[in-house]
């Protein structure tokens, strides 16, 4: 099978669950393993993110205002690439390439996955869904159960810890609170993993900035 990941976690799976040969196509975003860098970067940003993250946010709002891309997907290389599987996601519009980033820029007749997780029970659904179209059941279960154990050992270090006050943010300017899967599961299963840490959230918190501001 020949994958392009336009997902960097999707690449970091792939590898994890020992297929990394498969890959044959990245995003621009994907730089781990280290070695992924040496693949055709198969996406690129549709504007400058080398500026400030205030700009960066003006210039997001601006395009969802105006219907305008944030991602162009290099459809002609993944042709020539010969993909047989396209690995997106469809939680957040501004995150990462989409679905619809792909139809619009080539709409490649490869097999697309997309994932979505608001849980971290739901990350490693994702996890088992990569698995599970790479014909690699038994090693995604395997991976699942690692993961798992891992949490299980960072809960029972983080106990012997103080008790931080912790403030998550996604973006620093303007301000945004992490919100949208970190406060479901993942609030309960990492930073409050120890289970007397203190959260503090800003109010409201975005996933994607909406035309109206």
């Amino acid at each position: 099978m020949r994958i392009v990941s336009l997902l960097a976690s999707a690449t970091e799976i792939v590898c994890a669950l020992g297929a990394g040969e498969m890959l044959v196509g990245r995003s621009h975003e994907c730089d781990n393993p280290e070695w992924v860098r040496r693949l055709p970067a198969c996406s690129e940003p549709a504007f400058d993110v080398s500026v400030s993250s205030g700009e960066i946010d003006r210039e997001v709002r601006r395009r969802i205002r105006a219907g305008e891309p944030l991602y162009h997907v290099r459809g002609e290389l993944i042709r020539e690439l010969r993909a047989d599987l396209l690995i997106t996601q469809s939680h957040c519009e501004v995150c990462a390439v989409t679905p619809g980033d792909v139809e619009r820029s080539c709409g490649h007749g490869a097999r697309q996955l997309s994932l979505s997780a608001i849980s971290l029970e739901e990350i490693f659904e994702g996890m088992l869904r990569i698995a599970q179209h790479l014909g690699l059941d038994e090693r995604g279960k395997g991976l699942v159960g690692r993961e798992r154990q891992r949490l299980d050992m960072i809960q029972a270090k983080a106990a012997r810890f103080g008790r931080p006050t912790v403030v998550m943010l996604e973006w620093t300017d303007p301000l945004f609170a992490m919100g949208s899967w970190w406060r479901s599961r993942m609030a309960n299963s990492c930073l409050a993993i120890k289970a007397n840490t203190r959260l503090l959230f800003l109010p409201t918190s975005f996933a994607t900035p909406t035309p109206s501001t």
